[in-house]
């Protein structure tokens, strides 16, 4: 059997960071290729990414698109792969992925696959019109994900299947990590897209600096990791806000457990997610966790327990959090430990048996199929 997993890049989302995981660890029976819709907007991650799946004999194409690049193009260069490389199954995980797929199987009898990673549902209509007809199973990542299938697309019960994401747990334990008397080092990950919104984040922290500076207390480092259109607006705010000296910059990064392992606190302060991986990997490490209370979050963080909870779009309240973990170190204590148990729920094997499991279950094995080897890259 050969599954093809569909990608808007080959860049530092979470989405792709799955993916990518699950290709690379996919049992060697089932032939597993990548395939990016366009460019990350990291050229260097992107190099690192398809070196990574290269060195573990995993197949992966460029499908191309640029900007302003007509819809039916991408369809064109999807149909012409799907002819020369012959899949049994394609996995989509993005709403444009699906619907360029959707189109370019038509006739082909390849089972279709879409995962849902966000809570927010971007062109419903065409969900409804094109995706339902099409797919032969949405998975949801959560249980809020399922309820906004249900509700945004309205396929049926039998076509939905909650799979929760899933990290390499092992891969970002810190054994060592010491919950310091002071906190030196606060840690975002996310792009700098309106999702992830830093502008909020920006002023909780301003809020925060001064407060702290005002009792004496030492001001720790904002360590902002990843990349994206609103790096140079960032950027600016933070100077007009008077933090330049306190936040960090980063840029797309493949060392993530080792940043985990130097910072004190992680924080969150997105409009939506789905299940996000990122969290996922923070609780792994051990990190105290501030996140605002969207998405699929209260799924993985239980308030005051594994993690505090906050109220999207409110600086103030985001805040008084942070404030609130940096003066309690018995606080940082307790969601650290209890972060590291309940993210044992959500393995990375758990999450490639689930898969799977699916996988075979729409594909009867192909016993006469001939594995194709040492192709690496290919072009559409």
């Amino acid at each position: 059997m050969k599954v093809v997993h569909i990608i808007s890049s080959f860049g530092p989302g979470g989405a792709e960071l799955l993916i990518k995981d699950l290709a690379i660890n996919t049992r060697k029976d089932i032939l597993v290729e990548v395939w990016a819709v366009g460019e990350s907007e990291s050229g260097e991650f992107e190099e690192r990414y398809k070196k990574e799946l290269f060195l573990n004999n995993v197949a992966y194409a460029n499908i191309g698109k640029k900007a302003g690049r007509g819809r039916l193009d991408v369809v064109a260069r999807i149909r012409k792969l799907v002819r020369i490389r012959r899949p049994d199954l394609i996995n989509t995980h993005s709403e444009l992925a699906t619907f360029y797929t959707s189109l370019a199987i038509i006739g082909t009898g390849i089972k279709l696959v879409q995962t849902v990673h966000n809570t927010v549902i971007h062109y419903p209509f065409l969900q409804r019109i094109l995706a339902r007809v099409m797919t032969d199973k949405f998975v949801a990542i959560s249980e809020r994900c399922k309820s906004i299938i249900e509700s945004s697309i309205g396929p049926s019960h039998k076509k939905i299947r909650l799979i929760y994401n899933g990290v390499n747990v092992k891969k970002f334990q810190c054994s060592d990590r010491e919950i310091s008397q002071e906190v030196r080092n606060l840690l975002v990950i996310g792009r700098l897209a309106v999702q992830k919104d830093h502008h909020t984040l920006l002023r909780a922290f301003a809020i925060l600096k001064s407060r702290l500076s005002q009792e004496g207390i030492m001001v720790p480092v904002l360590n902002i990791v990843g990349t994206g259109a609103l790096k140079d607006e960032l950027m600016k705010l933070s100077q007009d806000l008077g933090l330049e000296d306190f936040v960090k910059f980063l840029g797309a990064r493949s060392d993530i457990p080792e940043i985990l392992r130097q910072c004190d606190i992680w924080v969150m302060s997105s409009r939506w997610e789905g299940l996000s991986i990122s969290m996922l990997e923070a609780m792994a490490s051990g990190i105290p966790i501030v996140a605002t209370d969207v998405g699929s979050n209260s799924e993985v963080i239980e308030n005051n327990i594994n993690g505090s909870l906050v109220e999207k779009e409110n600086p103030e309240m985001l805040a008084q959090a942070i404030y609130r973990l940096i003066t309690d170190r018995e606080r940082r204590r307790l969601y650290s430990e209890n972060a590291r148990l309940k993210v044992l729920d959500f393995s990375l094997q758990a999450c490639l048996s689930s898969y799977t499991d699916l996988y075979l279950s729409l594909i009867r094995k192909n016993a006469g199929f001939i594995p194709v080897g040492g192709i690496k890259k290919v072009s559409a």
